[in-house]
């Protein structure tokens, strides 16, 4: 019975120590798996990070080059209306001499026909 209890006694041993063993083993081996995650979640944030900054490079040349296209055709536009004013604002003066030259050209008439009159009666 002693040695029964002896062999029991060093089965139970046997067994913690065993236990105790697959403990650290499986504590060793979620460690290095948990290392293994961060590090590859850690890589995986970086090339995330990458290319978002790439996407954001991308966007930033899109939008600078959309804003040079509106640039140059807002300077046309505006090219053009400034022609169109000055078209108009040339076809408006020139009405306007035009209407005074005429204008003028009634009053030295009626003037002159004035003066023809008085001649003749002087005559």
């Amino acid at each position: 019975a002693e040695y029964m209890g002896a062999i029991q006694g060093a089965g139970h041993e046997s067994l913690t120590m065993v236990v105790s063993e697959y403990k650290e083993l499986l504590s060793s081996t979620t460690h290095k798996q948990q290392e293994m995650w961060q590090h590859t979640l850690v890589e995986r944030l970086k090339e995330e990070s990458e290319k978002f900054t790439e996407l954001l490079h991308l966007q930033k040349d899109n939008f600078d080059a959309l804003q040079r296209e509106e640039r140059v055709q807002n300077k046309e536009m505006l090219s053009e209306a400034v022609s169109e004013m000055r078209r108009g604002l040339q076809e408006q003066f020139d009405r306007q001499v035009e209407e005074e030259r005429r204008s003028l050209q009634d009053h030295v008439s009626a003037a002159l026909q004035k003066e023809r009159e008085s001649f003749s009666k002087q005559i």
